[in-house]
């Protein structure tokens, strides 16, 4: 068999078992089609408002979007805070109301989504739900019996139907609203004046999403938010919150300690200034000679009570003096030496004897002083 016909063989052998193989796999195992949700994509993903943002701009408005509060923009603008407001600090909530109330317009959107929603309900059943802002309003968040329902509200261009899927609720308890759902007690929107400007709040953000923005008259809705009371043409979306810094939290919870502690600090830091005083000059290198060092060494001696040992030194440089000249004498007792040394010094017997062996000397700076001159005589006059 030719070569040629043997590599033509072995294509149509393994072509062949490919075949069976893909037959085979396709009658065991077969092939079954499904739909699977994906979800959005590229900006659309990472931006949930991205709809509603791209509507507001075609109408004209200047819209922009931030992941966190930070700096508020003018008080002519519409801002949507998308958030639980768990997160909000004291800080965070008299800045908002006091924005609103140099003419911005708040627009607060409780987040829809299942983990935010459960909690809020779970905290709402155990009567320990709290969120600052509605504190600082005297608004109450509360169940309603249905989850879902179709409601209608009016910001000034008629009725829009709106879509919330949750069980949350707002409470009027001043009746101080001028917008709502129908029951102030009991209401899905609630929107009421503050100072010069308005808060508008919303118990589920689901309409305004990606998902949900195009069903309705979502749409209009927040084209009507954004021209409610005066046209806004700068709309800001904070789509995200986080929990306040270690700082944030120490001020809020532990300032008193904060300011104890920094009074404690200002204070040792001021009796330590005054202890140690200012700073002495340097001593320039010239004026560092041995001297000196003897001088201080002399000095730390008498301050620690080590009087006897300065002695040391003139009493033994007498006895190496009388070692050269008098060698003779250093075999005598303390009273033969005394009496030697006290004629060739001219001084008196007692002095000589308390020059050599005096001890109680003590902090008398007088005595020791006068023991080391007639040592120094003695010295001399061998």
């Amino acid at each position: 068999m030719s070569s040629t016909r043997l590599r033509w063989s072995l294509v149509a052998l393994v072509v062949t078992a490919l075949g069976l193989a893909a037959y085979v796999i396709f009658v065991v195992f077969g092939f079954e089609e499904y739909d699977k949700e994906v979800g959005y994509r590229g900006e659309a993903r990472r931006n949930p408002m991205l709809a509603a943002e791209r509507t507001l701009e075609r109408l004209g408005h200047e819209v922009e979007t931030t992941l966190y509060l930070g700096e508020l923009p003018s008080s002519d603008a519409l801002l949507v805070l998308r958030q639980s407001g768990r997160f909000l600090s004291p800080f965070d909530v008299t800045r908002l109301l006091a924005w609103v109330e140099q003419g911005g317009h708040l627009v607060v959107l409780l987040p829809g989504d299942d983990g935010f929603e459960g909690a809020i309900e779970n905290d709402l059943e155990e009567e320990r739900f709290s969120h600052p802002l509605l504190d600082a309003l005297q608004l109450d968040v509360r169940l309603d019996a249905d989850a879902e329902r179709e409601v209608q509200v009016e910001f000034g261009r008629g009725l829009r139907s709106v879509t919330f899927e949750g069980r949350l609720t707002f409470a009027d308890r001043n009746a101080l609203s001028d917008v709502d759902t129908g029951d102030p007690m009991l209401s899905r929107v609630l929107g009421m004046e503050h100072g010069y400007g308005r808060i508008t709040l919303f118990a589920d953000d689901d309409w305004a999403l990606n998902e949900g923005f195009g069903e309705l008259d979502h749409p209009y809705l927040l084209d009507d938010l954004a021209s409610f009371d005066g046209e806004r043409t700068q709309v800001r979306f904070v789509l995200g919150e986080r929990p306040p810094g270690l700082l944030a939290l120490l001020w809020e919870h532990g300032w008193a300690a904060i300011v104890g502690a920094s009074a404690l600090l200002a204070l040792i830091l001021w009796r330590n200034a005054f202890v140690a005083g200012p700073k002495l000059p340097e001593l320039l290198r010239e004026r560092r000679d041995f001297s000196e060092h003897v001088r201080a060494s002399g000095e730390f001696l008498w301050r620690v009570g080590q009087s006897q040992r300065l002695l040391d030194g003139p009493r033994g440089e007498l006895r190496r003096r009388i070692g050269l000249v008098r060698p003779e004498w250093l075999g005598h007792g303390e009273k033969e030496l005394a009496d030697a040394l006290a004629g060739v010094s001219g001084l008196s017997v007692a002095r000589v004897r308390a020059a050599l062996v005096a001890q109680d000397i003590g902090d008398d700076k007088t005595r020791f002083t006068e023991i080391v001159r007639d040592l120094e005589t003695v010295r001399r006059s061998l």
